[in-house]
């Protein structure tokens, strides 16, 4: 089905300019954990990664850039490695990298794993730690395993030949997609740590929330095809188009009025944040306005990218038009 229409957003395209950097590192990191099957090196490479790290974090220096970019990387060299075929057909496998990932978080494991997406991880704890405080790193594990745990109940659900409804889809996409994760980041990146009082209130929930439900309906609008043709049903347009017995036409306007939609409630939600303040400290207010600001670089950054990379290629000629034509 091609894709005559594509989202924009109301955000500014920002990219590091540390980039170039970027790209050396991780073509090297790729090569030496040598974790690509000969077959899916130029796909690889076609898919431009490094633009999508540099697009999310426009503020981090190296080398969190660089960490950064290999903790990106490892979430969809995970999310690959459980795709239709091959170990995405073994919820045992799902199951047990999962539970070894956040031992080894955990400094629970020790010797280096054999598995290279383990290993991945064995690597990022050695020389990420030390860069973030103990709260952080925490979180990180905390997110971790709900992307792990996330994805183990896609691959039970695929191997049942079973679709979640609506609701139970758009609460496990967040963390498909590693959203959690990749907000962590952003207070890392761009020194933006969200006070603990803060990380209590409703209005940080929901601007965490709204924003990762903009780019997961955005993600799933522009790899659309590549999904169908792996014969993946988990997607926004497919599960609309299963609730509604409609064509996928109709389906990908549903989508697309979804995504306007969360964009509208991110915004309410990023206003109730920021009208913390008030209330603020000069200093925590301008930690609340560089966070809302990753987040928008977060959005912004992926469907750059999405329109720009290889992955998606299909995608890529869709017609950019504005949040108000798809309201």
């Amino acid at each position: 089905m091609p894709i005559s229409v594509a989202p924009t957003l109301p955000f500014p395209a920002r990219i590091n300019p540390h980039v170039d950097v970027l790209k050396r590192h991780l073509d090297s990191w790729v090569a030496e954990l040598n974790i690509l099957p000969d077959d899916a090196v130029t796909a690889w490479s076609d898919g431009r990664y490094e633009r999508l790290v540099a697009r999310m974090y426009p503020l981090g220096d190296t080398p969190l850039l660089e960490l950064s970019g290999e903790v990106v990387l490892w979430l969809f060299l995970y999310d690959d490695a459980l795709d239709p075929g091959g170990s995405g057909g073994n919820p045992q496998y799902a199951r047990a990298t999962g539970t070894s990932a956040i031992e080894i978080l955990d400094g629970r494991s020790p010797t280096p794993p054999e598995d290279p997406l383990l290993l991945v991880l064995w690597q990022l704890r050695e020389r990420l730690l030390p860069l973030c405080g103990p709260a952080w790193w925490q979180r990180l594990i905390t997110d971790v395993r709900g992307f792990t745990e996330s994805l183990y109940r896609e691959v039970e659900a695929r191997v049942n030949n079973t679709l979640p409804d609506i609701h139970e889809y758009l609460a496990a996409r967040r963390f498909t997609s590693g959203w959690p994760i990749l907000t962590d980041l952003v207070e890392l990146t761009a020194r933006a740590e969200v006070p603990a009082e803060l990380r209590r209130s409703a209005a940080y929930a929901d601007v965490r929330c709204t924003s990762g439900d903009v780019a997961c309906a955005i993600n799933d609008i522009l790899s659309l095809r590549k999904e169908i043709a792996a014969g993946e049903r988990h997607n926004l347009v497919l599960i609309l188009q299963d609730l509604h017995s409609c064509g996928l036409d109709e389906a990908m306007d549903l989508a697309l009025r979804r995504m306007a939609d969360r964009l509208g409630d991110y915004l309410d939600a990023r206003g109730r944040f920021l009208a913390h303040d008030a209330a603020a400290d000069a200093r925590t207010r301008e930690t609340m306005t560089r966070y809302v600001s990753g987040l928008e670089s977060l959005m912004r950054g992926s469907l750059d990218w999405s329109l720009e990379t290889g992955r998606y290629r299909t995608a890529s000629s869709a017609r950019a038009v504005s949040t108000e034509e798809i309201s």
